[in-house]
């Protein structure tokens, strides 16, 4: 089985095109989503329709739920401009979507355990993850996990650690 992760799109459907454009090369069976799909750039609106259109598995990003609450404190200026940009082109059926993301998915494929989340499993919207944490740090982040494989965002970094418990 092949999988695409994908996430922190933050409202760049141009990129996103893009990248659609390549998964779909890669013959994909599954796209798996880490949130964040607002924020930032123009087209709210059209990267929902395209998560809702290609049925894309998604949790919930930071800045998908300070769209949805309204809470804006813990982004700096430029985000919260974006935020604020996109609660006013975002219609009623995009932000219901957004509404019912779960912070977390997990799930199995080929006999693998997967574990889905935004920021961390200690804290699904917040905490950031960087790859120079230890693997001391990184056992306690996911040390309640049951899963075989955790898939993180958030940091916009790309990382891959191999920890064993």
């Amino acid at each position: 089985m092949k999988i695409a992760v994908i996430g922190d799109i933050h409202s760049n459907i141009i990129a996103f095109e893009k990248v659609m454009d390549r998964i779909s090369q890669l013959n994909v069976d599954e796209i798996w989503c880490v949130g964040d799909l607002v924020g930032y750039y123009a087209n709210p609106d059209e990267v929902v329709d395209m998560i809702v259109d290609t049925d894309i598995k998604c949790v919930m990003g930071n800045h998908d739920y300070g769209v949805i609450e309204k809470k804006l404190d813990w982004f700096k200026d430029d985000a919260k401009k974006s935020l604020l940009y996109s609660i006013k082109k975002l219609g009623l059926d995009h932000i219901n979507f957004l509404k019912k993301l779960p912070y977390t998915l997990s799930f199995n494929r080929d006999g693998i355990s997967f574990y889905l989340v935004h920021a961390s499993p200690r804290d699904n919207l917040f905490e950031y993850v960087h790859p120079y944490f230890s693997d001391k740090q990184l056992k306690k982040i996911g040390n309640d996990v049951d899963a075989d494989v955790i898939i993180m965002g958030h940091t916009h970094v790309q990382m891959d650690a191999e920890i064993g418990f």
